[in-house]
């Protein structure tokens, strides 16, 4: 969850690397847009093998990749592919993204970041093909009453006009868009043509940007051989900081799994002159980025203070707010089915700042004791739809159809965040509205519900806000 897990040890690295400097570059990896709907680099290896014809099918895809190299993989979808090797890495990359492909937590968080400074002060760094980073400055820049157009490089001549975002390409652009593909480093021999030359446009870049002040990755699981080959050389070269967000979310292990390895993860990255943030969720690091504007105020403290600071005002008020909470839901509940024409059960779910979403308040019963409330587990592995939403900032729906019985009522559930204003730091997500149905709507049915929750998700917002 991305308050409860931001802690003082968190912002204590984070603060110490950018003490002082007004300048630093940040690079996104795969995490970044895999957390929008794009596929990591294991799934679209798998697509790049079947669309190409190298490997009749996905499960013989899949069970290839299994002990093989991702960019080796590549090679053999690129050879098969032919001339037609571009049309494939675009309907590889896009095909099974959704119809309404939005930035992620990490790009508007990032853009977010940059569009309070000057463009170029905030040095913007990518390891994907997509634009989805460019959407955000897009985006956010313009929500903020002053548009500011972006740039994608990605050759050493290719530059942005001084007035634009300009985001470095490290590994090429494919634009869903333009339908094309564009300098792309995705095979062996890419990779092993671009760590072997001499003088690149990527490596002199990134040590530039150090030259200015610490590089800060997020949302990588720091797989890729040339940004290996590239920071362990530079690395003991600046004086700059190095941070690296390490996400439990971007290796794939259990919470328990985790745990058992962090000692050896730790002492990995200080081997090689990298400072580990270890976290849970890609959010975790979205949410970091927010923090950093915010470490000179005097009255800062981190997000785990902050969450906790408001459960504690949540528990300290339990009588008084437990009806007063279920009775807004219940009117909004009535307002809803009044304005849909079909019922729903709607639930206000807060964090215990723990790592737990805690079912604070429904529209039909008042709870006795917050020690009883029902807790589950928040994050990008929840089982539950609540604690998912909760580690990943995103707004989501489940189909609950396969897994529901007979005898259950409701169907399908959609989940969106609730963040809160509180002093001491930016905004942070602290709770989620739930909404549950008796049918599975259909998208344009979907599209109607989330619109309409989406002021009531604002309401609470606010109410959490002033306790």
């Amino acid at each position: 969850m991305s308050a409860a897990d931001i802690d003082d040890t968190v912002i204590t690295v984070l603060r110490d690397a950018v003490h002082g400097k007004k300048d630093y570059a940040v690079l996104l990896g795969a995490g970044a847009s895999a957390g929008a709907g794009l596929p990591d680099w294991n799934e679209l290896s798998v697509e790049l093998l079947v669309r190409s014809g190298a490997i009749a099918d996905e499960e013989t895809a899949k069970a290839f990749l299994a002990y093989q190299d991702p960019a080796l993989a590549a090679e053999a979808a690129k050879t098969a592919a032919g001339a037609g090797w571009e049309s494939v890495l675009v309907d590889g990359l896009y095909s099974g993204a959704p119809s309404d492909l939005r930035p992620g937590a990490l790009h508007l968080a990032l853009a977010n970041l940059a569009a309070q400074a000057q463009p170029g002060d905030i040095r913007l760094f990518t390891l994907n093909f997509d634009t989805l980073l460019e959407d955000a400055l897009t985006i956010v820049s313009t929500e903020l009453g002053a548009p500011v157009p972006s740039y994608s490089r990605s050759t050493f001549s290719d530059r942005a006009p001084s007035n634009q975002f300009e985001v470095h390409h490290l590994h090429g652009v494919i634009e869903r868009s333009g339908a094309n593909a564009r300098n792309v480093v995705l095979t062996l021999s890419e990779f092993n043509d671009l760590v072997t030359e001499k003088s690149s446009w990527q490596q002199a870049e990134l040590a530039q940007a150090l030259g200015y002040g610490p590089l800060i990755l997020a949302g990588t699981s720091y797989r890729d051989s040339d940004i290996r080959a590239w920071l362990s050389e530079l690395a003991p070269k600046t004086t700059s900081k190095i941070v690296v967000f390490l996400a439990r979310q971007g290796l794939g292990l259990s919470k328990t799994q985790f745990a058992s390895v962090l000692p050896s993860l730790e002492k990995q990255w200080k081997a090689i002159d990298v400072h580990a943030i270890i976290t849970q969720d890609h959010a975790d690091a979205a949410q970091a980025l927010r923090e950093l504007p915010y470490f000179e105020e005097p009255d800062y403290c981190a997000p785990s203070v902050r969450a906790a600071d408001l459960w504690s005002s949540c528990v300290a008020n339990f009588e008084g707010l437990q009806k007063e909470h279920s009775d807004y839901l219940r009117a909004e509940s009535v307002a809803l089915e009044a304005a849909m024409g079909r019922p729903s059960n709607i639930v206000l779910w807060v964090s215990n700042a723990e790592g737990s979403a805690v079912k604070w308040s429904s529209p039909d019963r008042i709870y006795r004791d917050a020690a009883l409330l029902r807790k589950v587990p928040a994050g990008h592995d929840s089982q539950w739809i609540v604690g998912r939403c909760l580690g990943s900032d995103d707004i989501l729906a489940e189909d609950l159809s396969e897994l529901s019985d007979e005898v259950r009522r409701w169907r399908f559930v959609i989940a969106l965040p609730v963040v809160v204003d509180r002093p001491g730091g930016p905004p942070f997500t602290f709770g989620a509205v739930t909404l549950a149905l008796e049918h599975v709507p259909d998208n344009a049915e979907l599209a109607m519900w989330r619109l309409s929750l989406e002021p009531i998700a604002e309401d609470w917002s606010e109410r959490l806000s002033r306790l």
